[in-house]
């Protein structure tokens, strides 16, 4: 055993103003490392809580409405931004490379809309949906997928729940703008 210092959960949501759950899908989702002590109880070592800490910096939304982006290809997020912010909607697009910053970007910016494609490195749209789904984190929030995957790919992966539509790949920026007008009305 080492002198590291040890947090506790509620100790790490504390330090990078998150809520304990959010800490707990981190740390199932393995955006943080942890350990479980005999009864239990989450442990996160210091040098993965500073690590965390640097990761997700200090943003802040200012009041508006957030988008959370999540898309490997740089090209596409690029395409992304500049579509949303084309819609003069009081709304932040903020990015994801992969469904483990996009894990990060979820419990630091509380997103009302997530577009996600399934197919990443790292941590891949499936998995984000999982965490999301066991957590009830995004209860209110409109959470979309963009994929090129046919229906019986995504399927055979083992499908994703009923509540999130699945749009086809070339982006079909239209219907993703209706959705999220509708959604953010209805807030």
């Amino acid at each position: 055993m080492t002198d590291e210092k040890l947090y506790t959960t509620q100790q790490v949501a504390d330090l990078v103003g998150v809520s304990s759950r959010t800490i707990q899908l981190w740390a199932a989702a393995d955006v943080i490392k942890a350990w479980k002590t005999p009864g239990g109880h989450r442990r996160f070592p210091e040098a993965e809580v500073q690590r965390l800490q640097r990761e997700l910096g200090s943003e802040s939304s200012g009041g508006r409405h957030t988008i959370l982006v999540v898309e490997d290809e740089p090209d596409l997020q690029m395409l992304y931004r500049l579509s949303i912010e084309s819609w003069n909607l009081p709304v932040d697009v903020v990015t994801a490379q992969d469904g483990y910053e996009g894990l990060l970007q979820i419990g630091l910016h509380k997103p009302q809309v997530v577009i996600l494609d399934l197919m990443m490195p790292k941590t891949d749209g499936f998995r984000v949906l999982e965490v999301l789904g066991s957590s009830g984190e995004l209860e209110n929030s409109l959470v979309m997928a963009v994929s090129a995957m046919s229906e019986d790919e995504i399927r055979d992966r083992g499908g994703i729940p009923a509540s999130i539509t699945v749009y086809p790949k070339p982006i079909p920026f239209g219907a993703i703008r209706e959705r999220v007008t509708e959604h953010l009305r209805d807030l």
